[in-house]
Order: structure tokens, then C-alpha cells, then sequence
């Protein structure tokens, strides 16, 4: 998470994964399309959402990871 620097002013944007407050430069990536909450049934017709750079990396990271690898990572979790 970036390290608050500078006045609120300079903030323009929030991270939608971990909910930093970001300046234009540490943005890392967006997503622009239609956003549908399937668990409340809401269809907002064009969102963008926002990722600084770490939370950009992770999300590519597992973006294309075939369920297999996700599922294997869980396995560890369920033991806990």
C-alpha cells in the first residue's frame, strides 16, 4: 500500500481491492465495462474500476489461472 504523502487534494482515486487512496500517477490499471452485483441483482450499465499498481499485479497474477490452480491453492486454507 503507498505511504500517504502530500495533501487529500492530490488523492483522486481509490483502489477497488485494497482501498488506498491514489494520485493519478500510482494508479497501476482500470477496467471499464458493465458491472452486475449478482448478489443484489444490480446492473450498473458502465463502471470503472481502479487498481493501483500492486493489487494490478496480483489481479493479472490470478486472472488467467485455470480453476485447478485456484482451487489447490484453497486446499491449505481449509485445514487452518
Amino acid at each position: 500500500m503507498p505511504l500517504v504523502i502530500g495533501s487529500l487534494d492530490e488523492y483522486t482515486t481509490v483502489c477497488c481491492r485494497c482501498g488506498c487512496a491514489l494520485k493519478e500517477e500510482e494508479v497501476g490499471g482500470t477496467m471499464e465495462g458493465i458491472f452486475h452485483d449478482l448478489e443484489k441483482q444490480i446492473l450498473y450499465s458502465k463502471s470503472t474500476i481502479v487498481f493501483c499498481i500492486e493489487c494490478k499485479n496480483t489481479t493479472r497474477k490470478y486472472a488467467n489461472d485455470p480453476v485447478g490452480r485456484a482451487w489447490a491453492r484453497m486446499q491449505p486454507l481449509e485445514h487452518t
